[in-house]
């Protein structure tokens, strides 16, 4: 009984997944902003990891050799692609982020060694809005981008829909993305998710012999 609940668990989480990629495969109307914000740290946010490796988020020979309509096409396929391999993790992180903080918005950076669409994606940050306000636009332009983000923080439904702003190929983009999945239901499913992988894990460590000395004794850590 136990087995056919979680047969039937993977198959809602697949089907979940697969209908939260298809419902992404024709946006192409997120708002594409200019690239001279000052990196933010990743982990000023909800959810994210510092990042201590070179700035991989583009490459400046290849990308300056493009087009404006060149690179445009660039952003809009890393944009797709890292939604679709990630959507339903980010969608969780953002409304676990909004649970915590309150509003704010994703912050995605691609890993653009390799040439075409992102092949993996730098940690995924929740920033709240106050953390935007932190920022240092360089210029009057990047104060307008900046005012962009703000407005579709304050405007979106957080039920519903979540606020992401990525960044590829020299550009930023903010969408307002809408998954076909509440954001609710998703952050629920990724969290059990979590916690069955949590309950193998300790699984196979006493299957190991491994014992954790506070079940055995609480507050005594140490056991020969």
């Amino acid at each position: 009984m136990y087995a056919f609940l979680l047969l039937l668990l993977c198959l809602l989480l697949v089907t979940a997944t697969n209908c939260f990629q298809h419902s992404f495969s024709n946006r192409s109307n997120g708002l594409r902003l200019g690239a001279k914000f000052k990196d933010l740290n990743y982990g000023g946010g909800f959810g994210g990891e510092k990042d201590n490796s070179k700035n991989s988020n583009s490459n400046p020979s290849s990308n300056s050799n493009l087009s404006e309509s060149e690179r445009q096409q660039k952003w809009e396929l890393a944009y797709k692609d890292h939604l679709k391999r990630v959507g339903p993790k980010i969608t969780a992180l953002a409304y676990d982020g909004y649970l915590a903080h309150g509003r704010g918005s994703l912050l995605c950076k691609a890993d653009l060694n390799n040439d075409g669409p992102a092949n993996e994606a730098l940690p995924n940050a929740y920033l709240p809005k106050v953390k935007w306000s932190e920022s240092n636009p360089l210029s009057s332009s990047d104060l307008l981008n900046l005012k962009e983000i703000h407005t579709r923080i304050a405007s979106y439904d957080p039920e519903v829909q979540f606020v992401i702003v990525f960044q590829a190929h020299g550009l930023m983009g903010c969408d307002v993305v809408k998954p076909n999945i509440k954001p609710r239901i998703m952050a629920e499913k990724q969290r059990e998710e979590r916690r069955r992988n949590e309950e193998k894990h300790e699984e196979k460590q006493e299957d190991k012999g491994y014992v954790d000395a506070t079940i055995i004794d609480e507050g005594v850590g140490n056991f020969e």
